[in-house]
């Protein structure tokens, strides 16, 4: 792939992020993932990092839907998981947690793609670290690279929705994007700072 069609498909990501201020976690046709992402030799010198990164991630066997079942807790605090679902599509598996704190009436999502294999490796580049230079904030709502916790995350808000998300990296592999309408910027780090992942051995 020549580093000027790389270019246009920054170009066109930038385009849509700024448009879409919540960025959901979802599937995609793991050929145009691949066609747009894999580093030519030019990106692989100026970012060394990312390639041996993604290298890594690719080397790795995805977790079975079984596998990313356990992953998250049955309670988080005061939150109780009250619904569990998962997709798996074209090489790589999303599972969907929902907790729910029914005293306070609240509660939040949990998305998680195992970014392990050829596919999930891609999507890591493609869905987080292409996303985190994307600076947008308009008066309906804004994405923007943040700190959670000593690491990199980007958050969005929908002002009409009054819905917030943060997506980070986590445990050298899993792309997680927490969701709520309910709860604060604030609130949320919380919960992400009590989270204690059980990953298969």
């Amino acid at each position: 792939m020549s580093s000027k069609k790389i270019l246009v498909i920054y170009i066109l990501l930038l385009l849509y992020s700024c448009n879409n201020h919540s960025q959901q976690i979802k599937g995609i046709d793991a050929d145009t993932i691949i066609a747009n992402t894999i580093p030519t030799d030019e990106a692989q010198q100026a970012q060394p990092s990312v390639f041996e990164r993604v290298t890594a991630l690719k080397k790795l066997t995805p977790f079975s839907p079984a596998q990313l079942k356990n992953i998250l807790p049955k309670q988080l605090l005061q939150y109780h998981q009250t619904n569990f679902e998962i997709t798996n599509q074209n090489g790589y598996s999303t599972a969907k947690y929902v907790y729910h704190n029914l005293n306070q009436n609240k509660s939040f999502q949990f998305t998680i793609i195992d970014c392990a294999g050829e596919t999930g490796a891609n999507i890591y580049y493609l869905q987080y670290l292409t996303r985190l230079n994307i600076q947008s904030e308009t008066n309906q709502g804004y994405t923007k690279q943040i700190d959670l916790l000593g690491q990199k995350a980007i958050a969005t808000y929908q002002k009409k929705l009054n819905q917030h998300e943060l997506t980070f990296f986590n445990n050298d592999r899993l792309l997680i994007q927490m969701s709520a309408t309910h709860l604060d910027i604030n609130e949320m780090k919380q919960i992400i700072g009590a989270l204690e992942l059980s990953l298969p051995s």
